[in-house]
């Protein structure tokens, strides 16, 4: 779903910013505990 790939993208991004240490966390219940299921399987390269 194009939420995963949004989250992909943000985790992406957060993780090079200067100000992150490269460690991306994600939280949530529910629906937003599928996405974050889902854009795992994506393999961010953080």
């Amino acid at each position: 779903p194009q939420e995963a790939i949004d989250f992909y993208d943000c985790i992406e991004w957060a993780g090079v910013q200067e100000w992150s240490n490269g460690k991306v966390g994600l939280n949530g219940i529910s629906y937003y505990a599928m996405n974050q299921w889902q854009v795992a399987s994506l393999q961010p390269h953080i």
